[in-house]
């Protein structure tokens, strides 16, 4: 593999003088830059990412952990959060901790302890309070993601979770229904906790018919909703909210296998917002979350600390939207006024 060295020897120059070619540096002539370039493409020349850190002693890396990348939640979150750290001309070394608290805390020290400049964490379990953040003696940068932090000095970066529990109350009171019932999945998440909680206090004077709490995302709501679903008419739900989008496409198809129809029969209303809603057997009405927004803000606020040692504590929420589409409708006759 070439060196550095090498591109200068064939360039006829200083390995400095290479080294400013290859970065970028106006102190260099377009002439000589051609020239190192040229030779650079010839070697087959790759910069050491490691080598150029040491140099310029900073690291282009960060990390970002999140619990379950097969969720679409995360992985359209983990790409916004690479676009935009891309366009800092920073990437992004993703770990998934399958929901693991164990997992988490070795990634979580692997990244500290390694080449990475600071650390985006979608927490496993957010009523723990965060690991020891410490490199050579100085705290180091993390931004908790998609969940208010767990202390006050640690900065994050979420949804306004009260603002969907409401939004989505709201919306199914506005079409008439009065039985509810509510899917969630992780229910010892902060986020999964205020959803319901808000849900609830918005439906006041209607009757919540229960908290359905499962596992395996799709596959458990759909198990779960096909329970309730199977019930004499008059006693069953007219409307479930689920607090992630997945699990509302679970309850649409175990309705759909029970013989009823989305939403004649039953409404179902999710949050997220993940593509996958839109082209589902019936388009999801969810409450969405600006995946764009919470990343953007994410990646400037852990840039903001690496490049202030001793920054202020930052905490934002931003708002969710109503996305209506064809997964809700007016309360059916099996409903009551």
């Amino acid at each position: 593999m070439s060196s550095i060295a090498d591109v200068a020897k064939l360039a006829n120059v200083s390995t400095a003088t290479a080294s400013r070619a290859l970065s970028g540096k106006s102190t260099v002539t377009a002439a000589t830059r051609a020239k190192v370039l040229a030779a650079a493409k010839k070697l087959d020349y790759t910069p050491n990412a490691a080598a150029k850190s040491l140099r310029m002693n900073r690291s282009s890396l960060l990390g970002l952990i999140v619990p379950d990348i097969e969720n679409p939640f995360y992985s359209t979150l983990a790409k916004h959060v690479g676009d935009h750290a891309r366009r800092l001309e920073y990437n992004i070394v993703l770990c998934n901790t399958g929901f693991s608290n164990a997992v988490e805390k070795e990634f979580f020290d692997l990244l500290v302890g390694g080449q990475v400049a600071g650390l985006l964490l979608c927490r496993t379990d957010s009523e723990n309070p965060l690991y020891p953040q410490k490199r050579q003696g100085s705290k180091f940068p993390v931004v908790v993601m998609d969940r208010v932090a767990s202390r006050e000095e640690e900065s994050f970066v979420t949804v306004n979770n009260t603002r969907v529990g409401k939004i989505a109350a709201r919306h199914l009171l506005g079409l008439g229904h009065r039985r509810f019932a509510c899917v969630a999945e992780h229910l010892n998440h902060s986020v999964v906790k205020e959803r319901i909680e808000e849900f609830a206090r918005s439906v006041d004077g209607s009757f919540l018919e229960q908290v359905l709490t499962v596992d395996e995302g799709f596959r458990g709501a759909k198990a779960a909703a096909a329970k309730l679903l199977v019930q004499p008419k008059s006693k069953r739900p007219t409307a479930f909210y689920c607090t992630n989008d997945m699990l509302a496409l679970g309850v649409i198809q175990a309705a759909q296998e029970c013989g009823m129809r989305v939403p004649d029969d039953v409404s179902v209303m999710g949050t997220d917002g993940i593509f996958q809603g839109e082209f589902f057997s019936v388009p999801l009405t969810t409450v969405s979350q600006p995946f764009d927004e919470l990343a953007r803000l994410a990646v400037k606020t852990l840039l903001d600390i690496i490049e202030n040692p001793h920054p202020h504590t930052v905490g934002l929420a931003v708002e969710p939207a109503l996305t209506i589409r064809k997964s809700t409708g007016p309360v059916g006759q099996g409903g009551r006024k």
